[in-house]
């Protein structure tokens, strides 16, 4: 790949950037997918007008695509790569609040549930023991997927100056 304008080695350049990158990724959606997938689970299993609330604001924060929501906080919490984590982790937990809530509004009505009630388990034990791993595996799905978009969008912020600063080396900047 040869250097750049600077001297600098592009190879290594490219790959210290990949690994900034898939950092900014794993923690972004590590954040969003615990943060989303409470606020699903605990919205889906209360129901009634939290529900509807909650996915409401979840609403407010989908209707704004998740590169422009992310370039919004990055602007309001200025440029760096914790900010960047933050801002994509925001950018990303509606999406996973949403996918959390389908399963559980399901999973919520069956008998085993129902049995736990019956037999006088807690809600919260409810919810951990029995709700959540029966939902796991569109939230696994969605991580995996949110882990390739959370790369382009850093490596787009890192394009436009709102990354790791110079002369820290970004996929969007090599």
């Amino acid at each position: 790949l040869g250097t750049d304008l600077f001297g600098r080695d592009i190879a290594s350049r490219l790959i210290k950037g990949a690994t900034n990158s898939l950092y900014v990724a794993l923690f972004s959606v590590a954040i969003s997918s615990t943060l989303g997938t409470l606020i699903g689970t605990i919205s889906a299993y209360i129901g009634g007008r939290f529900d509807g609330a909650m996915m409401r604001i979840m609403d407010v924060f989908f209707a704004f695509p998740s590169i422009l929501l992310a370039l919004l906080v990055v602007t309001i919490l200025g440029r760096g790569l914790d900010k960047t984590i933050i801002a994509i982790a925001v950018a990303y937990t509606p999406i996973f609040a949403r996918v959390a809530r389908g399963p559980v509004l399901s999973v919520k009505e069956m008998e085993f549930v129902t049995a736990a009630r019956a037999i006088g388990m807690s809600h919260p034990r409810i919810v951990f023991l029995h709700v959540l791993p029966n939902t796991l595996a569109p939230l696994i799905v969605q991580s995996t997927l949110g882990l390739g978009t959370a790369v382009i969008e850093t490596a787009a912020l890192g394009f436009l100056g709102l990354g790791q600063q110079p002369p820290f080396p970004e996929l969007g900047k090599v």
